[in-house]
């Protein structure tokens, strides 16, 4: 799923900048798809916690898992809605009217994909790095 987005958010900002408006239509097709996993996901969560009665750090990942998917959901939207006004603009005027978005797309993440990873492999230094005290990631200290 967070494959998904990465690429829809990628795709989004390449319609964009080509003026491709089949790729756009893609996303906003694509993100159907994305809403179904979610809607999949969250449910096998639910029905873990009411059959499994998770406690301690079982119930926090399948916590964390529910709030993932709902923000990743809440990223695709965001990328099907630019798709949808891309289409809806049709003009190359546009462009030059929010010409620092493409400027915006060239920022790296903020290591959303290796957060993902992270969150796979539970158990990993790198894991417990993020989050031991005083590391403050979100303040620019990278």
């Amino acid at each position: 799923m967070a494959h998904m987005v990465e690429s829809a958010i990628e795709q989004t900002f390449t319609a964009f900048e080509d003026q491709d408006y089949m790729m756009a239509e893609d996303v906003i097709k694509g993100d159907r798809t994305v809403n179904d996993m979610e809607r999949a996901i969250e449910s096998r969560c639910l029905s873990l916690i009411l059959r499994q009665q998770p406690v301690a750090s079982d119930l926090r990942q399948v916590s964390t898992a529910l709030k993932v998917v709902t923000d990743l959901e809440r990223i695709g939207d965001h990328a099907s809605d630019i798709a949808e006004l891309i289409l809806r603009i049709k003009s190359e005027h546009a462009y030059h009217i929010v010409k620092h978005l493409p400027v915006m797309a060239g920022f790296p993440p903020p290591n959303g994909h290796d957060t993902f990873l992270i969150c796979q492999r539970n158990g990993s230094r790198r894991h417990r790095s993020i989050h031991r005290p005083g590391f403050r990631r979100c303040h620019g200290n990278y």
